[in-house]
């Protein structure tokens, strides 16, 4: 009788203790933030506009300058992040975020904002991609609703508590504020990335998911699993076999023909040479058939 043991781990699972559940919360934060630029300069246009000496519509520019970038390179920057890891380009992204935003709250003239706030909206492209990718391969399958939930939560926060936040921020420190406000956001975000990213990048490693599917990394096939590629072995040879046992009993020939040799074959010839003759006498029994 075959024993089934306890097979092996399956590929591409990540145990509980290896999940990051940092990187979920630097997504969360990294959404909040893009999302509450969206609206908090929304607000402050008069006082840029007053601050500045520019027009009204002029002054529009602070915004327009960080959506645009943004709606046009997530394709680009999508398909630019699917050939490397996210290591680098995450606290990159994050940095220039940052970045942008100090420059932003410096600007000396209506020139230099809409220069930062559009590097601002190239940077806030990468981070609305790497939001989904941090939390799907920080954690196990079968908790990646649970941690897409998180930016999906944090996001649209941002977006409701922008004019809240912007309006608190001009009343108190003035303008250049909305713009500060989100660099300990990112600071933030440096630091868990820091801490919590692996050295290749890939929270999730590719190669596990593709060793479940029956490839290694190098395309070479996996190891069958003893639990599914050991049965479908075995219902093959039971299939085979059969039929060979059907063979034998029509031609009264014992499976394998004159070169079979060796245990199975024997068993399979006397199994064979028995159903034959069951079936002679069978047909004795009967008597002869009918002319036609």
């Amino acid at each position: 009788m075959t024993q089934h043991g306890p097979g092996p781990e399956r590929p591409g699972r990540k145990p509980a203790g290896e999940d990051r559940w940092a990187l979920v919360a630097v997504a969360g934060v990294l959404a909040f933030v893009a999302m509450l630029d969206m609206n908090i300069v929304n607000v402050a246009l008069a006082d840029i506009a007053d601050g500045l000496d520019v027009s009204a519509a002029t002054a529009q520019w602070a915004v327009l300058a960080y959506q645009l970038p943004v709606v046009a390179f997530l394709l680009p920057v999508g398909r630019w992040l699917d050939g490397g890891g996210t290591r680098l380009v995450v606290p990159a992204a994050t940095a220039g975020f940052g970045l942008s935003s100090a420059l932003a709250a410096v600007a000396p003239w209506a020139g230099w904002l809409i220069a930062a706030r559009l590097a601002q909206g190239a940077f806030g492209a990468a981070l609305f991609v790497l939001m989904p990718v941090l939390a799907m391969r920080a954690v196990r399958p079968e908790l990646r609703g649970r941690a897409m939930s998180v930016p999906a939560t944090l996001g649209p926060l941002g977006a409701v508590t922008g004019p809240a936040v912007g309006g608190l921020l001009l009343d108190h420190f003035g303008w250049r504020s909305v713009f500060l406000v989100k660099i300990p956001f990112c600071l933030l975000a440096l630091v868990l990335v820091w801490r919590a990213m692996p050295r290749d990048g890939r929270p999730r490693p590719v190669a596990a998911g593709r060793a479940a599917g029956g490839h290694r990394r190098g395309g070479a096939p996996a190891a069958a699993d003893p639990g599914v590629g050991g049965s479908r072995v075995a219902g093959a040879r039971g299939r085979r076999r059969s039929a060979a046992v059907v063979v034998a009993a029509r031609s009264g020939r014992p499976p394998g023909g004159r070169c079979a040799a060796g245990p199975g074959a024997a068993a399979g010839a006397r199994g064979g040479a028995g159903a034959g003759r069951r079936i002679r006498r069978h047909a004795l029994r009967r008597g002869p058939a009918p002319p036609a």
